[in-house]
C-alpha cells in the first residue's frame, strides 16, 4: 500500500514539476504572447510585459516616432520589460540614433524587469545585428 501511494506521489510531483515548468509559458501565451509577433522583437511599457506594447521587425533609429498599442504615448524612454523572439541579437540604445548607453538582448530571450539592468525607461532607438 505504501508503494501505491508513494508511485501516485510520485507521479503527482512529476506532474506538478512539469506544470511549474510550463505554466509561466502558458500564462505569456494567454496575456501577453498574443501582443508578440513570431520573429520579432517587443518592448512593454511596464515590468512583467504588461501596459502597453510596441513590437519591431527590423532597426529603428527613433523610438519616438513608435507608439504604444493598446495605450497611448511614443515608446521611447518607456520600456520596462522586453521579449526578443527573433534569431538576431538586439541592441537597445539610450539616444536616437544608436547612440549611448546600451543593453543587449541576446538572440530568443527576453527580461521581465529592465530595472536590474539599470536600462528601465531609457530606450530611445535599437538595432537588430
Amino acid at each position: 500500500m505504501n508503494r501505491s501511494i508513494f508511485s501516485t506521489l510520485s507521479v503527482a510531483a512529476v506532474a506538478g514539476a512539469a506544470l511549474a515548468i510550463v505554466a509561466p509559458s502558458a500564462l505569456a501565451a494567454d496575456s501577453n504572447t498574443a501582443k508578440v509577433q513570431s520573429e520579432a522583437f517587443t518592448i512593454y511599457q511596464h515590468d512583467n510585459y504588461n501596459g502597453g506594447w510596441c513590437t519591431f521587425t527590423d532597426t529603428d533609429e527613433d523610438l519616438g516616432n513608435d507608439y504604444w498599442t493598446n495605450n497611448s504615448g511614443a515608446c521611447s524612454d518607456g520600456a520596462s520589460s522586453m521579449i526578443n523572439q527573433t534569431s538576431h541579437d538586439i541592441v537597445m540604445y539610450s539616444e536616437k540614433g544608436h547612440t549611448g548607453r546600451t543593453y543587449f538582448a541576446k538572440a530568443n530571450s527576453s527580461d521581465g524587469n529592465l530595472t536590474n539592468n539599470g536600462f528601465d525607461n531609457k530606450a530611445r532607438s535599437l538595432k537588430f545585428r
